[in-house]
């Protein structure tokens, strides 16, 4: 941020974690809540912001993190490469039916908004590789799509012959493809 803070997206434990913080989560196992650690310029332990997420192992493991440095917001993208009715992701109560997801967090760690894919099918993953902001708080995310189906994102579908990479581009609230 401009004061020179550092951010780190982690897994925790309900247990006492960084100089004393107390990570409230005491979820099932396999099931992980990611938490948001600010540090100071010098290295000191901040604070650290539960967000308002549950994820089971695949989409913890493919779990992205950014932080937009103009509005302060958190984004996540990530994907469920094997589809099941254990391999779920909530969101701010919102349970994911798709392979995908984008969302979007404020520094509280509640939810704004989310968007996910309409795959809903263990042959297609939509993966995301990077995310940016421009100066407009529009967001930009790239990857690749594996499988042999269609996938469905936002009203737009691409139906697969063979792997292929995309750009995406959202307004800031997350409503719109632009």
């Amino acid at each position: 941020d401009s004061a020179g803070n550092t951010y780190w997206c982690v897994y925790l434990r309900g247990s006492n974690y960084a100089n004393g913080y107390v990570n409230p989560d005491t979820t099932v196992s396999n099931q992980w809540r990611p938490v948001v650690f600010k540090y100071d310029t010098q290295g000191n332990f901040v604070g650290g912001t539960p967000m308002d997420m549950v994820l089971s192992p695949d989409f913890a493991f493919y779990l992205r993190f950014y932080r937009n440095p103009q509005n302060g917001n958190y984004y996540f993208t990530s994907n469920g490469e094997f589809l099941s009715t254990t391999n779920v992701a909530t969101l701010g109560g919102t349970t994911i039916t798709g392979s995908f997801f984008i969302a979007s967090y404020n520094p509280a760690g509640q939810k704004l908004w989310h968007q996910q894919d309409g795959a809903n099918a263990v042959a297609t993953t939509f993966q995301s590789y990077d995310l940016a902001f421009d100066s407009d708080n529009n967001v930009y995310f790239s990857g690749y799509i594996f499988g042999g189906g269609s996938v469905s994102f936002m009203g737009f579908t691409r139906t697969l012959t063979s792997p292929g990479q995309y750009v995406v581009k959202l307004n800031a609230t997350g409503t719109n493809l632009l």
